[in-house]
C-alpha cells in the first residue's frame, strides 16, 4: 500500500499530539488549511512578518502554530473578503483601531494600545480643557501683565532718563571739583614760590641789615677815634702855650 503526502503530515500531527509536544504544521499544510499556494504563503510571511509571531531562520523551513494559521487567515480576509491592497493592510495593521481589532495582537499589546488610545483621548480633553481655560482666564490675565509691564518699562525709561541726567550732574560736579583742586594746587604752588622768594628776601634783608650794623660800628669807630684825636690836640695846644 502506497502511503501519500497528507497521510504522512496526518501521522506526524497524530506523532506530536500524542508525545504531548506542541501542534505545528509545515508550509505545505498551511496552504492546504487555507486554499493558497505554498509560494503565496511564504510571501505573505515575508510580506507581513512584522504583524506575525512566526519564528523564522533563514535557511530553515517555517513551521506554524495555530496561532500563526489564524493570523494568516486574518490577513487573507483584509486582502480579499475586504479588498484592501497590501499598503492599506500595512497601514490598518499600524493603526490604533487595527491594533485593538485585530486577533493578531495579543491582549497585552491591545491593552496597552486600549492605554495609549484613551490617553491620546485624554490628552485631547486636557488640551481642549486647558485651551478653553487660556481663552477665559488666563489670555485677559496675560494681557493685564503684558499692559503692566509696558507702563513698568516705560517708567524705567524715565527712572533711567532720570539717572543719567544724575549721572550728569554729578560727572559735571566732578569736573568742576577737579578744576577746583587744580586752581588750588596751582594756588599753593604760587603760594610755595612766594614763601620761597620771602625766605630768599629774608635772608637778603638779614645780611643788609648786619652790613649796616657793621658800617654803623665803623662810623662811631671812626668818629670816636677823630673825637679822641682832637682831644688829644687840644691839650697838647694847651701846654705849649
Amino acid at each position: 500500500m502506497t502511503v501519500n503526502d497528507d497521510e504522512i503530515n496526518n501521522l506526524d500531527i497524530e506523532e506530536r499530539n500524542i508525545n504531548g509536544k506542541p501542534l505545528t504544521y509545515k508550509t505545505g499544510d498551511v496552504a492546504s488549511i487555507l486554499d493558497e499556494t505554498p509560494a503565496m504563503i511564504r510571501y505573505y510571511c515575508r510580506e507581513f512578518q512584522e504583524y506575525m509571531t512566526l519564528e523564522h531562520n533563514p535557511g530553515e523551513h517555517r513551521t506554524y502554530t495555530e496561532k500563526n494559521i489564524e493570523e494568516l487567515r486574518y490577513i487573507l480576509d483584509l486582502l480579499k473578503a475586504d479588498g484592501l491592497s497590501v499598503k492599506q493592510v500595512h497601514e490598518f495593521l499600524s493603526s490604533p483601531e487595527g491594533k485593538l481589532s485585530s486577533p493578531i495582537f495579543d491582549q497585552h499589546d491591545k491593552m496597552q494600545e486600549l492605554i495609549n488610545a484613551i490617553s491620546s483621548k485624554m490628552d485631547d480633553r486636557l488640551q481642549e480643557i486647558v485651551k478653553a481655560e487660556l481663552q477665559s482666564n488666563l489670555i485677559p490675565t496675560i494681557q493685564d501683565m503684558l499692559q503692566n509691564s509696558i507702563k513698568q518699562l516705560a517708567t524705567t525709561k524715565d527712572i533711567e532718563y532720570s539717572f543719567k541726567s544724575i549721572k550728569d550732574e554729578v560727572k559735571k560736579d566732578n569736573e568742576n571739583t577737579r578744576n577746583a583742586i587744580k586752581e588750588i594746587k596751582e594756588d599753593n604752588k604760587i603760594t610755595r614760590e612766594a614763601i620761597e622768594q620771602f625766605s630768599i628776601n629774608k635772608d637778603e634783608i638779614r645780611r643788609i641789615e648786619e652790613n649796616m650794623s657793621k658800617m654803623h660800628n665803623l662810623v662811631e669807630e671812626k668818629f670816636r677815634n677823630k673825637d679822641n684825636s682832637a682831644k688829644r690836640k687840644g691839650i697838647f695846644g694847651f701846654f705849649s702855650r
